[in-house]
């Protein structure tokens, strides 16, 4: 038997940031986003259980089992370019209706090759809760690459209908960020990258400490606890090439617009040595206007 057009094949589409969806219009249609189940119990549609979100109110993606007693994992996929956002943070308002703790519950990123938890939604709240992710950080620290096809995946487990189980995802939001990606790797000591600096930025600083016994964000200084090593190299001359205290306009090619990159024994620390860094931007009369994630290193 043949039937014409039963089969429908429907290109990635993934989307350019900033990005945002309510599903105020329903479901989007497959290309951008991608739904899949474990099995035919699986349903990822759109529309209300109970109190709609306070941001956009009507219709919202839902995730749960038709069939009672049977388990079925839900995974509603969106496409995002991470390759020209080179970063970006996520926000997303969720609640469950009586859904149970399953490890699959949660938001996992992906970039096509490596899948990781990015924010469990075990424990979760009965009443619609904002939720944020760093995509740009939990890529760094998981080694994902920011891909042209990056994935954000809302995944959901549990065996019966909303109301008893099942999930709320609306207003999601995927913008770009001011990150700094910092890691170390066997055949590297560091690798640095300011993504996202604002345009026209006329100066900043790259603070760094070997005082890491805070934990990690929660310094004294911004995100970092200052130590010795911070003021020292931050009494260093200003200068469009100095990685601590830069000014416009910059190098082509070299740090803050281009990554720093030191090979394998190129740092005069022992294996092992922590380190804390954190970029800040200012006014070119030295106020203070945004600052990055703190990136901790172990070289």
């Amino acid at each position: 038997m043949t039937v014409p057009g039963f089969i429908s094949v429907v290109g990635l589409t993934p989307a350019t940031l900033p990005y945002s969806q309510d599903f105020t219009a329903g479901l989007p249609p497959q290309g951008t986003w991608t739904y899949s189940s474990s099995n035919g119990s699986g349903v990822i549609d759109a529309g209300t259980s109970g109190t709609v979100s306070p941001v956009s109110g009507g219709p919202a993606m839902r995730l749960y089992s038709a069939n009672a007693g049977t388990y079925v994992t839900n995974d509603a996929t969106l496409y995002v370019d991470q390759a020209a956002a080179g970063g970006a943070t996520l926000s997303y308002w969720y609640k469950e209706t009586g859904d149970e703790d399953d490890p699959e519950d949660g938001v996992w990123l992906s970039d096509g090759t490596t899948t990781v938890l990015a924010q469990t939604h075990n424990g979760g709240p009965q009443t619609w809760t904002q939720f944020q992710v760093d995509i740009t950080l939990v890529a760094a620290s998981a080694g994902l690459a920011l891909v042209p096809d990056f994935r954000i995946i809302f995944r959901q487990r549990d065996n019966y209908d909303l109301g008893t189980d099942g999930i709320l995802i609306d207003d999601i939001q995927v913008d770009t960020t001011f990150a700094l990606v910092a890691t170390s790797t066997g055949n590297q000591d560091l690798y640095m990258e300011i993504v996202n600096m604002p345009a026209g930025t006329p100066r900043g600083l790259t603070l760094a400490s070997m005082n890491t016994s805070f934990p990690v964000g929660q310094g004294t200084i911004l995100g970092i606890r200052a130590d010795g090593f911070t003021l020292a190299a931050l009494a260093t001359p200003p200068g469009p090439a100095n990685p601590f205290h830069f000014v416009a306009p910059y190098v082509t090619g070299l740090y803050p617009v281009a990554p720093i990159v030191v090979g394998a024994g190129g740092l005069p620390f022992p294996s092992g040595t922590t380190m804390d860094f954190q970029v800040v931007t200012l006014s070119s009369t030295g106020i203070l206007v945004d600052s990055t994630n703190v990136a901790r290193v172990t070289f």
